[in-house]
């Protein structure tokens, strides 16, 4: 915590530790993704993205990376294609659809935030 003002100290990757954890979001996707679908997934790669990126940004928001919320933008982006798609093909989960929306608008609420944030600590 910033003893000034209270808020969490917020912090940034370096291109190494980005290049790493889009490696390693893409690896567990590839490797989720074919679990799936053999378990019959319809979105196989989506819903794997999603879970294993899911992962990645709850680690990354413990360590206070303000890359989290890109990360969540993107996972909330997909959720929402995932969720349309379903209420396309069956009329059904509206409420989820809504709910991924809403997620999304808070993940870039935040994410510009953070960024402003971590701009006036540095």
């Amino acid at each position: 915590m910033d003893s000034n003002n209270g808020e969490v100290l917020k912090r940034r990757l370096t291109k190494t530790g980005r290049l790493i954890s889009f490696v390693a979001i893409l690896a567990g996707t590839i490797l989720y993704a074919f679990i799936l679908k053999k378990m019959g997934d319809s979105l196989p790669f989506v819903d794997a993205f999603t879970t294993i990126a899911s992962i990645y940004a709850l680690f990354a928001s413990v360590k206070r990376f303000a890359e989290q919320w890109i990360v969540w933008i993107i996972i909330d982006a997909a959720s929402v294609y995932m969720w349309a798609m379903t209420f396309v093909n069956t009329a059904e989960y509206i409420a989820t659809l809504v709910m991924w929306c809403v997620y999304l608008l808070n993940a870039v609420i935040m994410f510009i935030k953070w960024m402003r944030g971590s701009r006036e600590q540095v």
